[in-house]
């Protein structure tokens, strides 16, 4: 064999080493990628939102407390203005749904997939309408460049595709994937938490399904045919399986014995690990482990302090984000409009406790009442724009007069 067939031989032995190892690393980690959660936004509904109470309560919080806010108009002053047609468009964007329907069905998606669509249907005069599509529905045509990475949403109908251009989408995500177009789910990062519960939840279910304690081994010392091993596993099915069937009484016969085969008490304390995994799920999601059942650190104060986290770090931020992507895709169509924003008095969290900035707002001697009124979120008052002060308080100065002194 000659030098140039002996390179050749190493060569293709070595390409085949390494492509082996590639092999074996691909199916090592695509094992790992089916493990947790999927990128798929069907299995994400499915096994996260409909089957995991702590994401479902996550997600329900968080798109209800965004969904409470009322959208205002403001101008290029930063005024309000009550009656612009594009607020009108907002408080019904579709002969379907309110303003609230639209916005909690946009922050669902949103928080189990990372992502969230709207489709604005524009007339001469502006938006003519708005119509949420589910992430599952939307495909993009990506171009490769990271600066400009989406050429077309692509939307599924029940008549055909549809495109749209980027221009017109309103598409708000998380943090995005390598190739920019994607936000990426918090049910991945807490996927692996979301299939430890199921499987918790799955192990429990099994123990009461038979007979809430551990399997048990019958030893029979005389042969058995399969016709009398299946009637004996019949009737103990029967008379012993089943959580109403617990505790009950086994009667053996032909010398069987009885001994268990599960695990001992530790190995059967899954508790611990559910109550962690449930953490971790609200982590990932924003959300304080108080306000999802977390009952080891559920004290009052503790329970005000999470509101007040959750208000400033997640409702606060979402809100910000959806109502400054409306403002960049719709408040250019109208000269007059500035931003589409919100009220953040309209946050609970952020108000504090009522009884007292009530109070606070009482003694204090230097805002109008249609000011304190305001920072209620209740309306003005005719009358209401007048400075009233306590008339025990005056300047020093205006007290004070030397002739009574002489």
């Amino acid at each position: 064999m000659g030098l140039l067939d002996r390179l050749q031989r190493k060569s293709m032995t070595e390409e085949f080493r390494a492509s082996s190892l590639e092999s074996i690393v691909g199916r090592v980690f695509s094992g790992m990628s089916r493990r947790g959660m999927g990128r798929s936004y069907t299995s994400q509904v499915k096994d996260g939102l409909s089957m995991n109470p702590y994401v479902y309560r996550c997600a329900d919080l968080r798109s209800t407390a965004v969904a409470s806010l009322e959208p205002v108009i403001y101008d290029q002053d930063d005024e309000a203005i009550p009656n612009h047609p594009l607020l009108q468009v907002l408080r019904a964007p579709n002969p379907l749904m309110s303003w609230r329907d639209l916005v909690y069905r946009t922050q669902i998606d949103y928080v189990i997939n990372g992502n969230t669509f709207v489709i604005p249907l524009l007339t001469i005069n502006g938006v003519g309408e708005l119509w949420p599509t589910a992430p599952g529905n939307v495909s993009a045509v990506e171009t490769g460049n990271i600066f400009d990475p989406v050429a077309e949403w692509q939307v599924s109908t029940s008549g055909g595709v549809v495109g749209v251009e980027p221009s017109r989408m309103i598409h708000m995500h998380t943090a995005t994937d390598i190739n920019g177009v994607w936000g990426i789910s918090p049910l991945e990062a807490a996927g692996l938490s979301i299939e430890q519960q199921s499987m918790a939840r799955q192990w429990n279910v099994s123990l009461m399904a038979n007979g809430a304690k551990p399997s048990i081994v019958v030893q029979d010392p005389n042969p058995m045919t399969a016709q009398m091993f299946e009637d004996f596993r019949a009737r103990l099915n029967a008379g012993h399986a089943g959580p109403e069937k617990a505790g009950s009484v086994m009667v053996l016969d032909r010398g069987k014995t009885i001994s268990t085969a599960g695990f001992n008490a530790r190995d059967m304390d899954y508790s611990q690990g559910v109550t962690t995994s449930a953490r971790e799920i609200a982590i990932a999601m924003g959300v304080p482990p108080e306000l999802v059942g977390d009952s080891a650190n559920k004290t009052y104060s503790n329970a005000q302090e999470a509101n007040k986290e959750f208000a400033a770090h997640t409702v606060k931020p979402q809100a910000d984000l959806f109502y400054s992507t409306l403002t960049r895709k719709l408040a250019h169509l109208y000269p007059d409009v500035a931003r589409i924003g919100y009220d953040e008095a309209q946050i609970d969290g952020l108000k504090g406790d009522e009884s007292t900035i009530i109070t606070a707002l009482t003694s204090c001697d230097f805002m109008t009442i249609n000011e304190k009124r305001a920072r209620l979120s209740y309306s003005p008052v005719a009358g209401g724009d007048r400075v009233l002060t306590d008339m025990s308080k005056m300047d020093i100065n205006d007290g004070y007069d030397p002739q009574n002194y002489t």
